[in-house]
């Protein structure tokens, strides 16, 4: 400990100021993620997104929305054309895809509409 109370930082040990940037930037990663995953959910029922997901879904008609790869593709496809100027963190198109697809109501949104765009292809 120093002359200050504060423990020193070096040794892996975290400062109360240090503690509060890692807490206000996890609360700010939290909201940045409900942000993006309600945006995905407006974009992907928005008719100005849907050429891009008909689009999606015609080089992907042999897979399906329910593999987590595919809805993280999907998902990237449609947040890069609604949030272009948005810098999003690495793993957000991958945490968006998963909770969609936990989601009971957002899961069959999302077959909703990836069966719609399925029947444009045929």
């Amino acid at each position: 400990m120093n002359s200050s109370g504060m423990q020193p930082e070096s040794g892996g040990e975290e400062t109360r100021s240090q503690e509060i940037d890692r807490e206000s930037t996890d609360k700010s990663s939290e909201e940045l993620l409900e942000m993006v995953l309600e945006e995905t959910l407006a974009a992907a029922s928005s008719e100005a997104v849907f050429p891009t997901i008909l689009r999606f879904v015609r080089r992907n008609q042999d897979r399906t929305i329910t593999d987590p790869d595919v809805a993280e593709a999907l998902i990237h496809e449609i947040l890069e054309q609604r949030v272009k100027r948005m810098v999003l963190p690495d793993d957000c198109h991958r945490w968006v895809a998963e909770t969609l697809l936990e989601d009971p109501n957002s899961r069959e949104r999302l077959e909703g509409i990836w069966n719609l765009a399925l029947n444009e292809c045929k």
